[in-house]
């Protein structure tokens, strides 16, 4: 989020911050967090594919009268590649290939009706 909304009512508090990373992307990788507090604390959590920022001062605490708006930066060791992780073709290849073979398979039924004359078509008389 660019710009988040520092004044809120009620006022928007957290300590712990929780990002989602695909656990395609981390796979054998390091993750490498830049612009973090001195004080801060992170741990990616693989099985849930978050990862969790904890913040040693509030944001917004009621009392104290300061705003903290935190930057944090993600990266990967070594860098992801210029590909995705998976694509349209790779998640729906195998529907699009058996959806065109049947709609293939159905012109070719349909054209050797027409063409061998087995396909009927009955006048409607008006009654």
């Amino acid at each position: 989020m660019h710009t988040p909304p520092l004044m809120c009512d009620p006022p928007l508090v957290a300590r712990e911050t929780e990002i989602f990373v695909p656990a395609q992307l981390a796979q054998g990788c390091e993750l490498i967090l830049e612009e973090l507090g001195d004080d801060d604390a992170y741990t990616y959590d693989a099985a849930r594919q978050t990862l969790f920022i904890l913040s040693v001062v509030q944001t917004g605490e009621s009392g104290n009268g300061q705003v903290n708006v935190h930057k944090v930066r993600v990266r990967f060791e070594p860098p992801i590649g210029g590909e995705l992780a998976n694509d349209l073709w790779s998640d729906f290849g195998l529907e699009f290939v058996q959806s065109f073979g049947f709609l293939c398979r159905r012109i070719y039924e349909v054209s050797m009706r027409i063409g061998h004359g087995t396909w009927e078509i009955k006048e409607l008389s008006s009654v």
